[in-house]
């Protein structure tokens, strides 16, 4: 790859984009505008997300809970990737979101 008579299969530029912290669509070359715009993890977006799941969009939408919690992006991020066998409720999301903060206290 290094010295560009290869590309990287799709696996590996999906594990580069992701170590990096970027799109593969800006790995490749494409607009960082859109790469920004994907990470974006605040309230609007997840709520403006119909992927969002219905706990975690339920818990965006609670302004005032979110401003007492204070959620970081970062977090937002972290509920936003689990991947459960069955759908979270509100309170399970902020379940997990208390057991991630105690987690990297330590």
């Amino acid at each position: 790859m290094e010295t560009g008579k290869r590309a990287p299969s799709i696996e590996m530029a999906k594990a580069l984009a992701q170590a990096l912290g970027v799109s593969v669509h800006w790995l490749i070359g494409g607009d960082s505008s859109a790469t920004l715009a994907s990470r974006e993890t605040g309230t609007e977006h997840l709520l403006a997300d119909t992927k969002t799941p219905a706990g975690l969009a339920t818990l965006a939408g609670d302004s005032a809970l979110c401003e007492i919690l204070n959620i970081r992006s970062v977090e937002w991020g972290a509920l936003r990737s689990l991947a459960t066998p069955e759908p979270l409720t509100k309170e399970g999301y902020i379940a997990i979101l208390l057991v991630l903060r105690a987690h990297t206290a330590h």
